[in-house]
């Protein structure tokens, strides 16, 4: 509905002043009342804004070769470069069960920096030379050793550098069926009498880790690796490269080690 000013012409001797203000009052009352109007019709109803969410692609990513499975991968918002033992645990408990030891390489944020030794005498042995134990470095502190077959293969270890030179050590046993405490690395190698760990008996004096960790994690000597069993990258990408033509019980691992880019060499010595 449109708003109507009938204007109102005085003669040219001038009106009279009562005329003059009742002419001036009904244009301010019949302008004041078409404007409300058009104010009100021009405001359109905005809808509710509606945020939209994010949609992850949640197809999952297949290997090729006959050792093909799928691939693991980090959850959105979950680190995958961890630097403590605890943010491991995070992204270990964040990725689906049963979880196996190459389902966590996958995970981890590569291409890896590592060092591998084929020494055979650990609580983690090495299978061989060309399948040795495989320590992976995550910022300057954590390492994180698996082995891709036999006995050392069934578990992954963890350790934590401290500042004085020793470091708080943890074990985790593969499969991984159901998310664990925060504290299992831990509690599977602390001893019945909960006064040290298993790992005491190499890596000695043994202590309490401290308050910023649980009660039940101790640090102990870092003892390096003997440089003499050493492997190098190039002897494990060539024991991987059968796994493109062969079925392998390694293969899953070399090949979750190799899949982000190849990795390259550190030196304990060197850190």
């Amino acid at each position: 509905m449109r708003c109507f000013l009938n204007i109102i012409k005085f003669p040219r001797n001038g009106p009279k002043t009562w005329i003059l203000s009742l002419g001036l009052g009904f244009f301010s009352i019949a302008t004041s009342a078409c404007n409300q109007k058009n104010s009100t019709a021009a405001a359109p109803v905005k809808a509710a804004a509606i945020e939209t969410p994010e949609v992850e692609n949640s197809e999952p990513t297949m290997s090729t070769g006959p050792n093909a499975r799928i691939l693991c991968k980090a959850p959105k918002g979950v680190n995958n470069d961890p630097r403590t033992i605890d943010e491991l645990m995070t992204l270990i408990n964040a990725l689906p069960k049963p979880m196996t030891v190459a389902c966590l390489i996958d995970a981890l944020k590569g291409p890896f920096k590592v060092n591998a030794t084929s020494n055979n005498f650990s609580g983690q042995p090495a299978y061989s030379s060309d399948l040795p134990r495989i320590f992976l470095l995550f910022g300057t502190q954590l390492f994180v050793a698996v082995v891709p077959k036999g006995e050392g293969g069934k578990a992954v270890e963890v350790s934590y550098r401290l500042a004085n030179g020793s470091s708080v050590k943890g074990e985790l046993h593969f499969p991984v069926t159901e998310n664990l405490a925060v504290d299992a690395p831990y509690t599977s190698i602390i001893t019945s009498g909960q006064s040290g760990t298993i790992c005491g008996g190499c890596h000695f004096p043994e202590v309490w880790a401290g308050a910023e960790f649980p009660i039940s994690a101790f640090a102990s000597s870092f003892v390096l690796p003997i440089p003499e069993m050493n492997v190098t990258i190039s002897r494990i990408n060539k024991r991987a490269k059968i796994c493109a033509t062969e079925v392998a019980d390694e293969c899953p691992v070399l090949e979750a080690l190799f899949y982000q880019g190849m990795p390259t060499a550190f030196k304990f010595e060197d850190l």
